[in-house]
């Protein structure tokens, strides 16, 4: 997902509990808040990926059955899909 706009907290960001760890120009986490106010769990399945600005946003939701998304995947992803938005 990619937006002229900041998404920090929307749609699926609005899962994100915490800040997150540092991975390349983005962050990524596996502690999830799924409901809100609900508590924050870890969903080894599920990789949310995110870089935002004021002016523009992009992040990815990534699943793997086995239990191990690929943060590099999901980064590249997120710097191909930035450039784009200029």
């Amino acid at each position: 997902m990619s937006g002229r706009t900041d998404l920090t907290g929307q749609r699926e960001l609005g899962w994100v509990a915490g800040q997150g760890e540092p991975f390349g120009s983005a962050h990524c986490t596996q502690q999830l808040r799924l409901i809100p106010g609900g508590p924050v769990v870890t969903k080894p399945e599920l990789l949310i990926c995110w870089r935002t600005s004021p002016v523009k946003s992009v992040y990815t939701v990534a699943v793997s059955l086995d239990g191990h998304p690929s943060r590099e995947i999901s980064v590249a992803a997120i710097d191909e899909a930035w450039d784009e938005l200029r």
